[in-house]
């Protein structure tokens, strides 16, 4: 598609004069050939255009259409601001078209209106010099025209003849003359006839007429339009559907024409007469376009530049009348000079053709662009014309409910503060479109507003800066003279001329800080109450930037999804019946991602089924081309080559791991993960979820992918990294791998498990990261690349790792669902090992040798049915954070040794059922912080865990909670049901700002007052005779602390302390970690939920 700034062709006060002239009813006027583009584009655009706001002139499908066209489109041409023509194959096939045109040309050449092209599915070539089959379609146009003028000839003769006669006998003007006359009108049918009567004349009639416009004749020589004859014999013209008669209106004239025509006529012959000077001659041009039969009126008396006005307007209503002037005239023997009218013909066409191809315009091929051409129409347009609505999307689904969220956000008419609002998502998720519908829908209720498009793309360019100043100034300001020096004069500038301003401005695809500064500079540069957002990839340019509020960009949802890909591939908002399931699985593939939908709806529009199959067959190997070209643009934005590697390490291996553990790994790689995910995170190139695993966008996974493979797209081993099933069996078949492999991954079915020469890894010396599932490996596994991190191999074959299998640089080891034993025969040293994962290993017996592996940082173990010996090495896991034992059925307890493990923060043992107690070494457990002991055979709590200074979470036998400050005594009622709260606060003076209560048994029915009444109690004691009422209460008292305290589960900070019969509910309102929940004896969804929540904090926070 090519384009152009318009405005840059036009200079400034000639375009605001042009746009504010009043008689310019229509903003734009569309040209183009009805049977090629009607249906489908330009519908399409005259939509997109109607729904920015813009008057569009555009005629009626049923109109009517003769040889030239009406004087209603003329004037639609006329009266319009812009002239928008769709050049198509048959466009030069219709003399409507080219006629059109050249009015438009026309009025290009004399009155300055924009012409904006659309080649459709044709080449600008093609039309500025009549060639391929546009050529073909003129010629077809002219071959038409010779014939239609061979056909009306004779009957031209015959009317000429009548005429003659009629004009030379006025004595029998009534009778036969009159009858021949008429009879002449109806055989021509539409002939069109221009009879001018001058000089002398041999008729009384004629020479009346002669000496009345004897001193007028040098004036009417003027009309070059309008043939004079001084003999006799009249000249004819071809020139209008009826009978046009243009001479004096003296008496006599009137009344012989009256009379003539007052016969029975066909109606569309009937005179139509103007009175004495009673209409002026631009009225007299709309008239004579409309009449059959037209007698003028002048006065003797009119001045020079009157009788130039009125030669004016019989010239205009000539040309109006055909379309074109100058046409073949009769000679004195009667004969039609044909070939003169034809080259008049190609002249004035291909001149109109020529200068309208030679303006920058838009080009529109194979179809597939549609959508984009009209966006860009649609901005080009508006932008000319000075809009204020912008283009939002020719199928705005998903839109408005977006647009509602963001303007709540904006509390416009609430709040008087200046508000920056921050828009951050992905590329191609919508951020643009919500942004513009915004703008449209309240854009208005400000002092002034702008809306900086691109602003990536401007601010490379030379002098993009200050540009983009310049035309923030424009557009609130309207201050067309000022110039901007320089970037620091433009803040000063901007700040001076806006902060007395409410405004709305938006910022657009902003990828650097700079770009706010210079652009938005802070708070202070605007007036009370403006508005301010900002759209960006990176939220840490939003942060810095000190916005207000960040409302973060989600996908489309299933039912948006499918109707916005059906408008896009069936122009419908539903899929048709044979394509209903490859249409579902379309939408999966663009996971709510409108850039995605519509660009891939595009793709698909109009093809066969197979064609579907085929193309989302493509997908999965080779992404679309122009969704990847849009997402690229956070890749290659990227800082460093640190952060694409990570990334592109995560699109092939990482997604739904923890990000902890991936930050291990990587770290080992030399990749500095933390900060580099981090970045990607703020991006939105990854994203982490509430339990902390990695996501990613598919389109960006396969975006990344598609990075790695069209650096080799033909040389698998040339890759750097393999993870499409297919190549890395033909890479491993063939043992063609090379050191060019840095990551693999081969994830199989357990049931069509593939045995592998462990040769075919001999050449990858640069391998570090190697994924495996359903694979055997044979052969001596000396030739694994020592450059080894992370091994992670699902059902890992063997009983114990090979001896030659020695990998020191090794970070993560995860041998889940494994046949291992033992895991080594003998212990290796490991000292960059950090993570080891054996979970599932259902024939694993003992725990590994320790003592070897000083830096582990996490161990889990979890399900491991056989496993009844934890090793005392365990004690030498210095550095270890977390162990999980969790559903280890068969152990029975615990090394002594563990409990000196100083560093472990989070310790798992659920589901060990023969785990009987926890020794009172816990406290030595210094950095503790997380204790989940549920389902086990514990019968106690050790006393010394009242000591414990670190512990904000415990769960143990089934009954969970945190801890609080009177932790020791809920650890005893709760051990020991007998005992009680050792001091229940019962004061009742200053109810509002009572701290704790007890509440009998009687009044435990006004517990759902509690909340709302008691804003400051911590503490609440309930006594209950049963688990019914028990349960009754407990409904209760959430009940009301979810209504007064929380919109939503998670954000609740109310603690409730639950016991079987007694209960203390406390409301602190705090966040910390040591303030959030005990169950004991229940079963509860809403606790169930808060636990998981709990954990997953804790986590977070010990492993961070």
């Amino acid at each position: 598609m090519s384009s152009s700034r318009y405005d840059s062709d036009l200079h400034d006060d000639f375009f605001r004069e042009w746009y504010q002239d009043d008689n310019r009813k229509y903003d734009v006027f569309m040209s183009f050939r009805g049977k090629d583009t009607r249906a489908s584009f330009t519908s399409h655009l005259y939509a997109a255009l109607k729904n920015a706001g813009i008057t569009v002139f555009k005629d009626d499908e049923t109109l009517s259409r003769g040889k030239h066209i009406s004087h209603s489109l003329r004037l639609g041409i006329e009266q319009s601001r812009i002239s928008v023509v769709v050049f198509s194959r048959n466009y030069a096939e219709s003399r409507w078209c080219l006629q059109e045109l050249e009015k438009i040309m026309e009025c290009h050449r004399t009155t300055g209106q924009v012409v904006l092209p659309v080649f459709y599915d044709v080449d600008p070539s093609q039309v500025r010099h009549q060639k391929s089959h546009f050529g073909k379609a003129f010629e077809k146009l002219l071959n038409t025209i010779l014939k239609e003028i061979g056909d009306k000839w004779p009957q031209v003769v015959g009317w000429r003849e009548a005429l003659h006669k009629a004009t030379h006998n006025q004595r029998c003007w009534k009778n036969s003359h009159v009858n021949l006359w008429r009879k002449g009108l109806c055989e021509a049918g539409g002939v069109p006839v221009v009879v001018v009567f001058s000089s002398s004349g041999e008729t009384e009639i004629a020479n009346e007429i002669s000496l009345i416009l004897k001193h007028w004749r040098e004036a009417l020589c003027k009309a070059a339009g309008i043939v004079l004859n001084c003999s006799p014999q009249p000249q004819l013209r071809s020139q209008h559907n009826g009978y046009l008669t243009v001479c004096n209106c003296i008496k006599t004239a009137v009344t012989v024409a009256s009379a003539a025509f007052s016969c029975n006529c066909s109606p569309q012959y009937k005179d139509c007469l103007t009175r004495r000077n009673h209409h002026s001659p631009p009225e007299m041009s709309a008239t004579i376009s409309g009449s059959a039969v037209l007698n003028s009126s002048v006065e003797m008396e009119m001045a020079n530049n009157e009788i130039d006005d009125l030669i004016q307007s019989w010239k205009d209503a000539l040309h109006k009348a055909a379309g074109i002037s100058g046409v073949a005239v009769l000679n004195h023997r009667g004969e039609m000079d044909t070939s003169n009218e034809i080259n008049q013909f190609v002249k004035r066409w291909t001149e109109a053709l020529r200068e309208a191809a030679s303006i920058s315009g838009v080009v529109v091929q194979n179809f597939k662009n549609e959508s984009e051409a009209i966006k860009h129409i649609v901005e080009n347009v508006t932008h000319l014309l000075d809009k204020t609505e912008l283009f939002v999307a020719n199928n705005p689904v998903g839109v408005e409910h977006r647009v509602q969220e963001m303007i709540q956000l904006l509390d416009q008419k609430q709040s008087n503060d200046v508000l920056l609002l921050g828009m951050w998502g992905m590329g191609g998720i919508g951020k643009t479109t919500i942004a513009k519908a915004i703008y449209n829908r309240i854009g208005r209720n400000f002092d002034g507003r702008s809306f900086l498009a691109h602003i990536r793309e401007d601010w490379g360019q030379d002098s993009g800066q200050v540009y983009l100043q310049e035309q923030l100034l424009f557009d609130i300001d309207k201050e067309t003279n000022a110039k901007i020096r320089n970037v620091e004069s433009g803040k000063i500038i901007l700040k001076e001329r806006l902060r007395h301003k409410r405004v709305l401005l938006i910022l657009d695809d902003v990828n650097e800080l700079d770009q706010m500064n210079i652009l938005c500079g802070s708070h202070e540069w605007f007036g009370p109450g403006s508005r301010i957002i900002i759209t960006t990839r990176d939220i840490s340019i939003l942060r810095r930037g000190g916005v207000d509020k960040v409302y973060k960009m989600k996908g489309m949802n299933e039912v948006e999804s499918i109707e916005l890909f059906c408008w896009h591939a069936f122009k419908q908002a539903s899929p048709r019946e044979d394509f209903i399931d490859l249409s579902r699985n379309v939408v999966v593939y663009s996971g709510g991602l409108p850039l995605a939908l519509e660009v891939l709806g595009s793709y698909l529009f109009d093809m066969k089924v197979t064609e579907w199959e085929s193309v989302l067959e493509k997908l999965k190997r080779i992404p679309n081309d122009q969704v990847q070209k849009k997402l690229k643009i956070s890749y290659y934005g990227l800082s460093d080559d640190t952060e694409r590697e990570i990334f592109l390490d995560i699109a092939c291996f990482f997604i739904g791991m923890d990000r902890f553990d991936v930050i291990r790994i990587l770290n080992g790689c030399g990749l500095f993960a933390e900060i580099g995910i981090f970045v990607l995170v703020e991006r939105s190139l990854v994203s982490v979820d509430d339990k902390n695993k990695l996501g990613m966008h598919d389109l960006l996974r396969d975006m990344g992918r598609e990075i790695i493979r069209e650096k080799s797209p033909k040389e698998l081993e040339e890759r750097s990294r393999l993870w499409f099933r297919d190549d890395v069996l033909d890479v491993l078949s063939k043992e063609t791998g090379t050191k060019a492999i840095e990551g693999l991954a081969l994830k199989l079915p357990k049931a069509n498990t593939e045995k592998v020469r462990t040769k075919a890894f001999k050449k990858m010396k640069k391998l570090r990261l190697l994924q495996l599932a359903g694979v055997e490996l044979v052969g001596d596994f000396e030739y694994i690349s020592k450059d080894l991190r992370w091994l992670c191999w699902h059902g890992f074959p063997l009983t114990c790792i090979p001896r030659n299998f020695y990998q020191g640089s090794l970070v993560s080891i995860q041998l889940e669902n494994s046949n291992i034993t033992i895991l080594w025969k003998e212990a290796q040293l490991m000292e960059k090992l950090k993570i080891l994962i054996l979970s599932h290993s259902h024939y694993l017996t003992h725990t590994p040798d320790f003592s070897n592996l000083p830096n582990l940082e996490k161990l889990e173990l979890i399900d491991c049915p056989r496993l009844c010996e934890v090793s005392d090495t365990i004690v030498h896991l210095n550095k270890v954070l977390l162990i999980s034992f969790q559903d280890c059925i068969r152990l029975r307890k615990l090394p002594r040794s563990i409990y000196k493990l100083k560093s472990l923060k989070t310790l798992i043992l659920s589901g060990c059922l023969k785990i009987d107690k926890l020794e009172e070494d816990l406290e030595q457990m210094e950095s503790l912080t997380t204790l989940v002991a549920d389902k086990t055979a514990i019968t106690r709590v050790p006393v010394s865990i009242v000591r414990s200074k670190s512990i904000g979470y415990i769960s143990l036998c089934g009954y969970e909670g945190l801890s609080h400050d009177v932790f020791p005594s809920i650890i005893w009622s709760w051990m020991s049901p007998m005992n009680s709260l050792s001091s229940r606060n019962q004061t009742f003076t200053g109810i509002s700002s009572l701290v704790s209560l007890d509440v009998p048994n009687t009044s435990s029915n006004h517990l759902s007052y509690i909340s709302k009444d008691l804003p400051k109690l911590q503490s609440l004691w309930v006594e209950c005779g049963s688990e019914l009422q028990l349960s009754r209460d407990v409904t209760s008292i959430l009940d009301a602390l979810y209504a007064t305290h929380s919109e939503k589960l998670e954000s609740t900070t109310s603690q409730m302390y639950n016991m079987k019969c007694n209960n203390v509910v406390s409301n602190s309102g705090s966040n910390s970690l040591r303030s959030l929940l005990f169950q004991i004896g229940m079963s509860c969804e809403i606790t169930h939920i808060l636990r998981q929540r709990i954990l997953q904090v804790s986590l977070y926070h010990l492993l961070s």
